[in-house]
């Protein structure tokens, strides 16, 4: 009922999964800035609608630069024949593509979701606190797709650990504010990492951007960071 909406929020409502797909298409062709969708856990997940399986990566044994955890092999292990596509007659989350920041905190967003909708040009803040079932896949996908984010709120999240926060620091180096408290997968050897970020996630330089294969310690920009509460480092 309205055009001139940029920002919505409905932190800690009960929204179905039908309302949250028509609020999708009725926004979609809006310029539509910031959304909150913290501990809206009746939403489920923020894609097609379609029941989403439990995905399990393959991890390697050690923290190494393993070959095998590319940003490729991650795709098709998320998507096989079944992935969310934007051009799909059902509207998601990614339709909404003038977002700058969105809250997901403590929703039941998936790294399919994350893989096929997430790719939002413009988004510069997003909180993924206490979303359980974003794992490895999911925060590469998140740094890989939207490389032009400046802040992450990932507090609380059971499925981070080194190789998507390496990760994360090899795509995004406008990275001003990064928050990772109580994450206990992510150990030292994330923070220590200086070389071969861009091997990870098998990155391909273009002519506009290239990806910063130095860790953290390559984001210059960073200036808030916070790993309380992370027993491995």
């Amino acid at each position: 009922w309205t055009s001139n909406l940029i920002q919505i929020n409905f932190n800690g409502c009960t929204l179905s999964q039908e309302t949250i797909m028509q609020l999708f298409k009725t926004l979609s062709s809006r310029g539509l800035k910031e959304l909150n969708l913290n501990r809206c856990d009746e939403v489920g997940d923020l894609g097609s609608g379609s029941q989403q399986n439990e995905i399990h990566l393959v991890k390697p044994p050690e923290m190494k630069m393993p070959e095998d955890v590319t940003y490729k092999v991650i795709r098709e292990r998320l998507c096989g024949n079944n992935n969310v596509t934007l051009g799909s007659s059902v509207y998601n989350i990614g339709h909404l593509s003038t977002l700058t920041t969105l809250k997901i905190c403590s929703n039941l967003v998936s790294d399919s979701t994350i893989l096929d909708a997430f790719h939002f040009y413009d988004l510069r803040y997003i909180d993924v606190s206490e979303c359980k079932n974003v794992k490895t896949p999911g925060f590469v996908a998140l740094g890989y797709q939207n490389q032009h984010i400046e802040t992450i709120i990932a507090r609380g999240c059971d499925g981070l650990d080194d190789t998507g926060l390496i990760s994360i620091a090899c795509c995004l180096k406008r990275l001003v504010y990064l928050d990772i408290e109580s994450s206990y997968k992510v150990t030292s050897t994330a923070l220590s990492l200086t070389s071969g970020c861009d091997r990870l996630v098998d990155l391909q330089p273009t002519k506009s951007w290239f990806p910063n294969p130095e860790g953290l310690g390559g984001c210059k920009f960073l200036r808030y960071l916070n790993v309380s509460r992370c027993p491995e480092i």
